[in-house]
């Protein structure tokens, strides 16, 4: 049995109060596998939620084959879900890319107000991040 810490579900909500975004991390400890179940209980908890753009984020260094074959299966279901996976490699590949002069710190609760630096040196909120605001941010 894999040990693993979990944050939340996190729902970043626009103007108009609908679910714009969910976010599920997973921290795992005893495997370096994301398995189906977990990635499985997200794609649910995003349709009892009402959101329809997804990103689930693991520390494992990998997704099982099966987990990796749930986002074309979402793309293709009644709801249409749009669902991004990202693995402890490209975690960290985009820590490493964007904060190279830094130590790589995790926040242990992100708030909607929390600042960010991007990679041009301009101050992003999280809130930007979550509902997908940002423009020409590469």
């Amino acid at each position: 049995m894999s040990r693993l810490w979990l944050v939340e579900l996190s729902l970043a909500y626009g103007n108009d109060g609908a679910v714009r975004r969910a976010v599920q991390v997973k921290r795992r400890i005893a495997t370096d596998t994301e398995p189906v179940g977990e990635v499985r209980n997200f794609v649910g908890a995003m349709v009892l939620t009402g959101s329809d753009c997804g990103i689930f984020v693991t520390t494992a260094s990998r997704f099982s084959a099966v987990a990796q074959s749930v986002p074309g299966s979402a793309k293709e279901a009644k709801f249409k879900l749009q669902l991004e996976l990202i693995d402890g490699e490209r975690l960290f590949e985009m820590l490493r890319a964007t904060s190279s002069t830094m130590t790589a710190q995790f926040p242990p609760r992100v708030e909607p107000d929390q600042e960010w630096r991007g990679p041009d040196g301009r101050t992003i909120l999280a809130r930007e991040l979550f509902n997908g605001d940002i423009r020409d941010w590469a």
